[in-house]
């Protein structure tokens, strides 16, 4: 553009030298309005990318201690579990009476589920 307006001055040309003055300037400021609105895009995407990330992280951290409630849940019930079925063999070993009453309960629940399944049949 400066080329352009000095042929014009060289030339006396007074009305293109200041049209082209004014396409000059005109370009200029719609090159620093671009910029201008790219900084200011680049700048909402950073902080947007900021809150994404922040956001990531949480629901990282959230996802581990849901992981390692279950996990610390589970073993309980398991040590709690184990403790029972230990208990219940300790006590069928010393009493022998209460191991076959216990038998005889498991087997009469089978035979009423069987009992049932008949009532079923006949219907």
């Amino acid at each position: 553009m400066f080329d352009a307006e000095s042929l014009a001055t060289l030339l006396k040309h007074e009305e293109n030298l200041e049209l082209i003055k004014r396409i000059r300037r005109d370009t200029q400021s719609a090159i620093e309005e671009l910029e201008r609105n790219k900084h200011v895009l680049m700048s909402r995407l950073g902080d947007t990318l900021k809150r994404i990330a922040a956001q990531r992280a949480e629901l990282d951290r959230l996802e581990e201690l849901a992981v390692a409630g279950m996990v610390k849940e589970d073993g309980e019930y398991e040590v709690f579990t184990g403790a029972n079925l230990e208990q219940d063999i300790e006590y069928s070993e010393t009493d022998p009476l209460n191991a076959i009453v216990v038998s005889q309960q498991e087997m009469g629940s089978e035979i009423n589920d069987v009992d049932s399944v008949g009532e079923y049949e006949s219907t």
